[in-house]
């Protein structure tokens, strides 16, 4: 997971700008084949012209703790792959870079996440 993590950080999946689309695309490529080596099923859901895609991926469990029979379980977790334009002078440490030492863009910015 480390080595996926390395990967996916030194993307830089720059939101806004034009020029950054391709590597956004290639960042939701890259989630959504994280994904389906996980075991969920994933696809990409385009966005508007000119916008990031979104990335979807389930995972399939069923509960044995119900009187009806297995239920689905159901979890879902909200986060982004993308980041904000910022000053890369204003930077102590490479932004897309696994350091070790610090975090980075994505990783601070993205692993802010919402299960429910």
């Amino acid at each position: 997971m480390l080595y996926a993590l390395e990967k996916w950080i030194a993307m830089p999946t720059v939101s806004g700008v034009p020029s950054q689309l391709e590597e956004c695309r290639r960042g939701a490529k890259f989630l959504k084949a994280v994904l389906q080596q996980l075991g969920a099923e994933s696809r990409l859901i385009p966005g508007a012209p000119g916008q990031n895609p979104l990335v979807y991926g389930q995972f399939s469990a069923r509960s044995s703790k119900s009187e009806e029979g297995p239920r689905p379980l159901n979890v879902l977790v909200y986060g982004h792959y993308d980041v904000i334009a910022a000053d890369i002078k204003k930077w102590d440490h490479p932004p897309f870079k696994l350091t070790g030492k610090t975090w980075n863009a994505m990783v601070q910015n993205s692993f802010r996440l919402t299960a429910h």
